[in-house]
């Protein structure tokens, strides 16, 4: 989870508890979709809870930009007389909802400049993000750790330190890719087009297969996400049926002393093709199936999925390999199936 083993947080650690996201939390999204919680969790309130008097709060900055420099300097203090400074960050609803269109795929530089200056006081940094679209990330290589919590709702704050705490052991993969600029992504140069018409300039090449086909550096690909568990994955098999179905079996090993879920992800592309295709699509059903799987052919596992630690379960899944083909009325041999398989845990 991070370079230096930040995360979970020590129970011993003192932690300082830094941005105004964490007092006053981004729940949802803007417009039509806002509700009213029956119950609000903050970050600092349940940190509070889970560490007593072992953390302590700065705003680091206000949702105006007002205040700046007078708040920045309270929570480099801060973060300076602490063992690890948890820092957050994120979009406010003025900077993204419904109805508008962002412009950049920045944070705001208020929040990167505290980010800087709490960096230099304390290298110990947990930067823990709240938004609900992909935002640049241009201190990926100079901080240890960063947990992204998207819009969490109103349980978010005690779900975020579940997590830095330990108590919680994430599992999750991220649904989308997260890129280094605006400028690479697949809609940029045709959106938002010109006299009332947008092209769709990207074509098939919609959200990670852009980036997977012309190779392009990420700053993290669809499918990552850690673990306070290590995973070793064994050699994969895949098994073509008589129906045109392709089985794939992998054992999977918790090799940590801490239980975990792993996510098993399978893409799958043609080595030849007539017509233009997407690279590697993703094998949805594979992916989506992998809990139940887990519960339903591991036994050591537990009613909730959780691999063991040292244990070793067997996943199996199939697809219909003659959808790939995508030609009306044309069948699909099993000569004709050249596939391209391949497993990994996208991190």
């Amino acid at each position: 989870m991070s370079e230096r083993n930040l995360l979970p947080l020590a129970e011993e650690s003192s932690v300082a508890v830094i941005g105004e996201f964490a007092r006053t939390p981004r729940l949802q999204g803007g417009g039509s979709s806002h509700i009213n919680p029956t119950k609000l969790d903050t970050a600092w309130g349940s940190m509070q809870e889970a560490t007593g008097d072992r953390a302590s709060f700065a705003a680091g900055f206000a949702f105006d930009g007002s205040n700046a420099e007078a708040l920045r300097e309270e929570a480099v203090a801060l973060a300076g007389a602490s063992d690890i400074a948890v820092v957050f960050l994120g979009l406010t609803q003025a900077e993204e909802s419904e109805g508008f269109d962002r412009t950049h795929i920045d944070l705001p530089a208020v929040q990167l400049e505290l980010l800087d200056a709490v960096r230099d006081a304390n290298e110990n940094v947990v930067v823990v993000l709240s938004h609900g679209a992909v935002v640049a990330l241009p201190f990926t290589d100079s901080v240890p750790a960063i947990v992204e919590s998207w819009l969490l709702g109103q349980a978010g704050g005690s779900a975020v330190v579940d997590v830095l705490t330990g108590a919680v052991n994430p599992s999750a993969r991220l649904a989308e890719t997260v890129p280094h600029r605006l400028q690479d992504t697949p809609a940029y140069g045709a959106f938002p087009g010109s006299l009332c018409h947008v092209r769709y300039g990207e074509g098939l090449l919609v959200g990670y297969r852009w980036y997977d086909q012309r190779e392009m550096s990420v700053a993290y690909p669809f499918g990552h996400g850690l673990s306070y568990s290590t995973f070793e994955y064994g050699e994969p098999t895949a098994v073509l049926a008589d129906n045109v179905d392709v089985a794939i079996r992998v054992a999977i090993t918790n090799t940590s002393h801490r239980h975990g879920r792993e996510i098993v992800q399978v893409y799958v592309s043609r080595e030849q093709s007539i017509v233009d295709r997407a690279p590697h699509p993703v094998v949805g059903p594979i992916v989506r199936q992998q809990l139940t799987g887990m519960q339903d052919m591991a036994e050591s596992a537990t009613d909730s999925g959780i691999m063991e630690e040292d244990s070793m379960m067997m996943l199996m899944s199939s697809f219909p390999i003659g959808r790939l083909a995508e030609f009306p009325g044309m069948g699909v041999t099993k000569q004709q199936v050249a596939e391209l398989i391949a497993l990994g845990n996208g991190s």
